[in-house]
């Protein structure tokens, strides 16, 4: 494990460090998704994985104007005016939480483009493959298990784009970010991104590309179980110069809304935004949508089932009994399966009684029922005994004039 750590570090360290030749590539594109599960879009969170977790997910873009020649904060001329991309996008995680790798590439089906070279060029349509984006991610620090999270992603890029038309380098390029995450509570986490991004000298009229930095940041509130809304804010400029000249230092708002298709594992994605500061590669407006699918999400949803099936359970005893019959002990069965598979569940276990007889010896009662029942999965299930917790309630609270024996009985909750 240390050694693929300290691989990751170099790596870190490494990338940006790519040749500085000249190149006649460069690289528009601006909006990246990201390739794992996290809360956001475009911007990297701390999300554990667990080894084995696959992430899929295709994201459709299209962008007014994201490529033109500005001077003092006044479009000069148009290089891209229209761009249709689609990006496809994945991750496997190979060890739990802290490694894991992932591939994004994005496919320019529509770009009305002209060459700022040509004289008296005119608009053409392209389609072109943009460069794909490969990935490493660890998380050091998750918001699954803390309030703040730390990941660092390493990335390369592999000259597959189109230079002549602005979507590629042409030349391997690179770098690494660090991911920082708040999660005050679960429904609302904020995350800032940063690192540096190497790549081949560039030079378009007043346009330099070369040693950039990266700076981003999100917002993130859950709605509902279902349904959640992302702010984000990205930029890039210069590390010699930072943020000196407009049009080397896009910066790019963006909102989205994402709803988990409820008990399946995909998800979906709608929004838009546009350039906060124009130039090299913030269009004026975007809209994007798309979908994803995740084994994490399809976890998610057995936990969230097998949750379920526990506290729909009840186990009930005859009149001042504690005795399990068959059919009970059945349903225990099913208890006990989940609780051996699922060892970070940890299971209250609550006695009860019907309101007959003296209040103290109910209590009595309702302990050794819960007692029973804890026995009984212990010495039958691969369960610890940490993870089981005899609680007695006595007379049950929800009893109403009701019939008593339903009250007779054991029920359960579940702390994941």
């Amino acid at each position: 494990m240390k050694q693929f750590f300290t691989l990751i570090f170099v790596l870190g360290l490494l990338t940006p460090n790519f040749s500085f030749a000249a190149s006649d590539g460069f690289d528009s594109t601006f909006f990246f998704p990201t390739n794992d599960d996290s809360e956001y879009l475009s911007v990297w969170g701390t999300t554990k994985s667990k080894k084995g977790d696959v992430f899929l997910g295709t994201t459709l873009s299209y962008g007014y104007r994201p490529l033109q020649l500005v001077q003092n904060g006044t479009r000069q001329q148009g290089i891209l005016d229209h761009a249709v991309t689609e990006y496809f996008y994945g991750s496997f995680a190979i060890f739990d939480q802290w490694l894991s790798v992932g591939l994004n590439v994005p496919v320019v089906y529509w770009a009305k483009f002209k060459n700022p070279n040509i004289a008296g060029s005119t608009y053409q349509n392209k389609a072109a493959l943009g460069d794909i984006r490969l990935n490493l991610k660890t998380t050091l620090l998750s918001t699954t298990d803390h309030k703040f999270g730390l990941a660092i992603i390493p990335f390369l890029g592999i000259p597959t784009g189109s230079g002549e038309e602005y979507y590629g380098y042409k030349k391997i390029s690179g770098g690494s970010q660090i991911a920082l995450e708040y999660q005050p509570v679960s429904s609302i986490s904020f995350a800032v991104n940063s690192g540096l991004e190497a790549n081949s000298e560039f030079d378009l009229r007043n346009m330099k590309r070369q040693l950039q930095f990266l700076l981003s940041g999100a917002a993130r509130v859950n709605l509902s179980n279902y349904v959640k809304v992302v702010g984000e804010v990205q930029s890039v400029t210069r590390l010699k110069g930072l943020y000196k000249e407009r049009v080397e230092s896009p910066v790019e708002a963006l909102g989205s809304v994402h709803w988990q298709i409820p008990s399946t594992p995909i998800k979906t994605h709608i929004g838009g935004g546009g350039g906060i500061v124009h130039g090299s590669s913030a269009p004026q407006y975007r809209i994007f949508g798309g979908l994803a699918y995740s084994t994490a999400q399809e976890r998610k949803h057995d936990i969230r089932s097998e949750i379920h099936t526990i506290r729909s359970t009840q186990i009930h005893f005859a009149f001042n009994q504690i005795a399990l019959t068959p059919n009970e002990m059945k349903k225990l069965d099913q208890v006990g399966r989940i609780l051996s598979k699922r060892k970070d569940f940890r299971l209250q276990i609550v006695g009860e009684t019907s309101p007959t007889g003296n209040k103290v010896y109910n209590k009595n009662l309702s302990l050794k029922r819960a007692k029973r029942v804890k026995d009984y999965l212990h010495h039958h299930f691969d369960i610890g005994v940490h993870q089981l917790q005899a609680i007695a309630h006595g007379e049950s609270p929800s009893y109403q004039n009701k019939d008593a024996q339903k009250f007779r009985r054991v029920i359960f909750n579940v702390i994941p």
